[in-house]
């Protein structure tokens, strides 16, 4: 048996994985959760600058969608996520103005919107780190399985980095989210409030430009 460490080229690449589902819109200590992680993660933004690779993924309904649809198919509720920014350099003001953009609405189908994610927007390199930061106040209420789902990725993949920023999630919620952190090396921060969301961001800041080495490729030699 030979182990084999990952190798990734110097650029990693980062979705930010942003909840916009109805909850966010409930207040956070006298703002909007939305507005709140939103304001975060756009001071964040700034710090990185444009030289990193970024991109921005929305769950929830997507107002440039009619909602008279949603109402007549019903089952794309637990479709509503959408792809807002590209990953790619330069991104940073686009994805401030797509956050600037959002109206919380409709349910959370985090499962199929990770599953895009991983095998839809990022690039197809394994030598390249998939660097997915979520920030949600729940997990998947479209009848998704975490647990089940991000066993099937890693037991492939190990290009997959997943932090969480978990904001007034519930304990039953936090146990699906958990699954998705550790099994890709990743850190769920849970926010209760604005100290400890700032907390988390700086971070998720530390961890963009410091990221940790992940799990080891096995290979049975013959």
């Amino acid at each position: 048996m030979m182990i084999i460490p990952p190798s990734f080229s110097a650029d990693e690449e980062v979705l930010f994985v942003f909840d916009a589902s109805i909850s966010m819109g409930e207040n956070f200590h006298g703002k909007p959760k939305h507005v709140a992680a939103s304001n975060a993660t756009k001071n964040l933004l700034d710090r990185i600058g444009d030289s990193k690779r970024i991109g921005l993924r929305t769950i929830g309904i997507a107002l440039d969608v009619s909602i008279l649809n949603y109402i007549q198919n019903p089952d794309s509720m637990c479709k509503a996520t959408k792809l807002n920014v590209p990953i790619r350099t330069n991104s940073t003001d686009f994805i401030k103005n797509s956050l600037d953009e959002i109206f919380p609405l409709g349910t959370t189908p985090l499962e199929y919107s990770l599953n895009l994610s991983l095998n839809s927007d990022f690039s197809k390199s394994p030598n390249v780190l998939k660097h997915l930061i979520l920030v949600t106040d729940g997990a998947d209420n479209c009848n998704g399985d975490l647990c089940h789902f991000i066993r099937k990725i890693s037991n492939t993949r190990n290009d997959v980095l997943i932090d969480i920023i978990a904001i007034d999630v519930t304990q039953e919620d936090l146990e699906q989210l958990k699954c998705l952190t550790s099994a890709t090396n990743g850190v769920l921060y849970v926010v209760k409030n604005p100290v400890e969301l700032q907390e988390a961001f700086e971070s998720t800041y530390k961890r963009i430009y410091n990221p940790p080495v992940l799990k080891y490729n096995i290979v049975e030699l013959t």
